[in-house]
């Protein structure tokens, strides 16, 4: 649909002899440009081009009102959607503050899957609650009616949560150098869950080239229908997906046979089915689901364990079943950890018997804002949850866990379910700067330490001069050139400076290592190892662009471009970015923004 629409905004652009360049985005599944995120999508597709020409020619012929923005001109086709990206508004008592978050809860089915499923596989639109309760034995046509009513809601589930999990910058940098993700789906059926998360990693990682998939689950026919629809999938992204389907009966939830290890572990509306065969109340699937698969897990693997919200036979609500046996299974397991909900951080002696709920909405051709009502962990290895230094703010803080049920008691409500972005280095550097404040002498202070541990005691002038750039917030952002000139240029950096790295500067780099040959691939190669080794020890954050911050005169598309507005945003943090760059065009734009430059020869001996 997105090409076809393509071809069709040219011809009309040819017929009205308009010479400027137009995109054509996806409102769900494209990343949009920084102009457009601050838009609200009305419509599934949204156009765009330049302003530069008198848009009532267009507007006449194609019969729809253009919009003007940040020197771009942009009309809406397509479907409908209501509430794509709704702001989540937390509602209190008058008396304590309320926090609202972007938090995406409404998504679309793709053009491509919705065509799929519900043309070409016939799935019909039929919910029914209780035939669907249990699913191990749906016919051939009753799993035709689940891919049309139930695969969707799932798809929009685990779209959504990991869409605002990959949100928080730490998290992304984890994955932005990955070429090749696995993921484990357990109790899968036609596999919402797998083709959500899929497109929501299409949808942040270019890097991601290989994707490789283990689906499992008792029906054989719903796993057919699965590996029809990952070959579509497939042929969509442009990308290696590698699907094994494994047939297993659970009576109870006991580990699959394998050696493999996964970045990715999800569980979606599976687990009551074993309970409703099981003991109820005394069962411990959810404990046992944890403790069985979180050895899968890689070391930044992410574990997603999602259920109804309805009661399992006669016994207690599957919430309820979830987070108190998850509870005892972080108590028991110190290794890992629950990050979401937020107020389940850290709370390994929690007892309360906790109802949360979160509620999820998907369109597609058949049906507009179809709604669901889940409940949801989200677990990790304790070493990741350590890398993004959450805070928990247990004490001041009312965390809303489902519409009626909040955590914790505090003068300020705040969604559970959203992860706070945090930035860990400026986290460090704050601490570090409210330690010099407490200091009673600056001599006293102990910045720097060595690789074995020792502390170097340094001259005075030395150690004012590391204050005052800790003060001042001095951090470095390194351009591709600098990269490719110097791939070891992290290394040359004092270890008291922050350094930022733009996510297109990585895209850029591994680009060239696909299309250069001779020197400047090895240096490529090598640029990029030295940027994973350092985001992976922490010394560096890869940082997203947003083109919003640039002035009105900046080519929005310019990667020269996109790279600035990533030291706009560092220094929108509170730090004074230096800019390591050896474009003369860079450094006159830089300037012209008041933003220091150094080259990148010049960088060792500055300091």
């Amino acid at each position: 649909m997105k090409n076809v629409l393509f071809k069709h905004i040219k011809q009309i652009f040819e017929a009205l002899k308009i010479n400027v360049k137009y995109s054509v985005y996806d409102s769900v599944n494209d990343v949009l440009p920084g102009w457009l995120q601050s838009v609200e999508l009305t419509n599934e597709f949204v156009v765009c081009c330049e302003a530069t020409f008198d848009k009532y020619s267009l507007q006449g012929f194609i019969h729809k009102e253009l919009f003007n923005k940040d020197n771009h001109y942009y009309w809406f086709e397509g479907e409908l959607i209501k509430g794509n990206m709704p702001t989540n508004e937390i509602i209190a008592s008058p008396s304590v503050a309320q926090i609202k978050h972007k938090l995406k809860s409404s998504t679309r089915l793709s053009a491509w899957l919705d065509n799929y499923i519900l043309g070409t596989l016939k799935a019909q639109y039929a919910p029914d609650f209780q035939r669907f309760e249990y699913n191990l034995n749906l016919s051939h046509e009753e799993n035709l009616k689940y891919l049309g009513t139930y695969f969707p809601r799932s798809y929009a589930e685990t779209f959504c949560i990991f869409d605002n999990i990959f949100a928080n910058d730490v998290i992304k940098t984890k994955y932005a150098l990955i070429d090749e993700v696995s993921i484990l789906s357990v109790g899968c059926g036609t596999g919402g869950d797998i083709v959500g998360l899929i497109t929501v990693l299409n949808k942040h990682f270019s890097s991601v080239k290989k994707v490789n998939v283990v689906a499992v689950d008792g029906n054989k026919d719903a796993l057919e229908i699965l590996s029809q629809i990952i070959q579509q999938q497939k042929q969509q992204l442009r990308k290696e997906i590698n699907l094994t389907t494994r047939q297993v009966t659970f009576d109870a939830i006991t580990p699959i046979n394998t050696n493999a290890s996964f970045d990715f572990i999800i569980t979606s509306k599976f687990i009551n089915e074993i309970i409703n065969k099981g003991n109820g109340s005394l069962d411990n699937s959810y404990y046992d689901f944890a403790r069985s698969f979180t050895p899968m897990l890689n070391e930044n693997g992410i574990m997603m364990i999602l259920d109804v919200t309805t009661k399992v036979g006669v016994s207690e609500f599957c919430p309820i079943l979830l987070n108190r046996q998850i509870n005892k299974f972080v108590n028991e397991y110190p290794d890992f950890v629950s990050i979401i909900p937020i107020p389940c951080i850290g709370k390994d002696n929690c007892h309360e018997q906790c109802f949360s709920q979160k509620e999820f909405s998907v369109s597609h051709s058949k049906v507009t804002n179809d709604k669901s009502r889940v409940a949801y962990r989200i677990l990790v290895k304790k070493e990741f949850l350590q890398t993004l230094q959450l805070v928990s703010h247990d004490r001041d803080t009312q965390y809303q866990i489902h519409p009626e049920k909040y955590c914790g008691r505090g003068n300020i409500v705040a969604d559970g379910f959203y992860l706070p972005n945090t930035a860990p280095i400026l986290m460090t550097m704050l601490s570090t700067m409210e330690n010099v404040k407490q200091s009673e002498t600056v001599q006293n202070v102990q910045l720097l330490k060595t690789d074995d541990a020792k502390t170097h005691e340094k001259s005075s002038e030395e150690k004012l001069n590391t204050i005052e750039a800790i003060q001042f917030g001095e951090a470095y952002v390194i351009d591709t050139n600098a990269f490719i000139y110097a791939p070891n240029i992290i290394e040359k950096i004092a270890a008291e400076f922050p350094i930022f790295v733009s996510a297109k500067v990585v895209d850029e780099l591994d680009h060239r290592k696909d299309v250069t040959s001779g020197n400047d691939k090895k240096k490529a190669q090598k640029a990029l190892k030295s940027i994973n080794l350092a985001i992976s020890s922490g010394r560096v954050q890869v940082t997203t662009s947003d083109a919003r911050l640039l002035p009105a005169d900046f080519d929005r598309r310019s990667s020269d471009n996109l790279i600035l507005s990533v030291v706009l945003k560092v220094k929108k943090m509170g730090y004074s970015p230096i800019l390591v760059t050896s474009d003369n065009g860079f450094q006159a734009k830089a300037k012209i923004l008041k933003i220091k430059t150094i080259q990148y020869t010049k960088v060792k001996s500055k300091l």
